[in-house]
């Protein structure tokens, strides 16, 4: 089975317009596909009228890992973004991502972990997710370099004796 889940800690109306025309134009070359709506958002009802075929809507959840290891792309059509934690998180289970080339995406997203596509470009989103799904070697090699990725750059421990050091720096009095 195909999945790629779309996670989220909200589901608001930049990421929920967007995704189904692409994941119907993968159900059509993808038979086995299913879309994994992770999160929740005002639009949740809405999507579901009437519903959809080969989507999960998930709802909110605790932990997201599950849905990323099982997912073959994660997809992520943000419209805006500050730095997004799917996206890390993604990268740090090791799968292909499929986003929106936005700032906030745009300078975390390895170039060889996945495909940056413009904004709001239904079609190359569709694109974009129908390689990986087509070339399931280039989806693991991009999620092993994104992984790779994340534990250089995205370590937790090291982020914070960063923002200490800045800290103590800052509330030293002397010059």
């Amino acid at each position: 089975m195909l999945r790629w889940p779309y996670a989220s800690g909200g589901l608001p109306d930049r990421r929920a317009r967007i995704y189904s025309s692409p994941h119907g134009r993968q159900c059509a070359s993808h038979p086995a596909a299913l879309l994994a709506l992770v999160g929740s958002g005002d639009l949740m009802e809405t999507l579901r009228r009437p519903p959809p075929s080969a989507v999960i809507f998930v709802g909110p959840v605790d932990d997201a890992y599950l849905w990323y290891v099982a997912a073959d792309v994660v997809v992520l059509p943000s419209r805006w973004e500050g730095l997004p934690l799917t996206l890390v998180e993604a990268l740090a289970v090791g799968r292909s991502v499929v986003a929106s080339d936005i700032p906030g995406i745009a300078e975390v997203l390895p170039e060889e972990a996945g495909a940056l596509v413009p904004l709001g470009d239904v079609a190359a989103l569709a694109d974009a997710i129908g390689h990986r799904l087509n070339d399931p070697h280039r989806a693991r090699e991009e999620g092993r370099v994104g992984a790779e990725y994340a534990a250089a750059e995205a370590d937790v421990e090291g982020t914070f004796d960063a923002l200490a050091e800045i800290t103590v720096r800052l509330a030293d009095p002397r010059p």
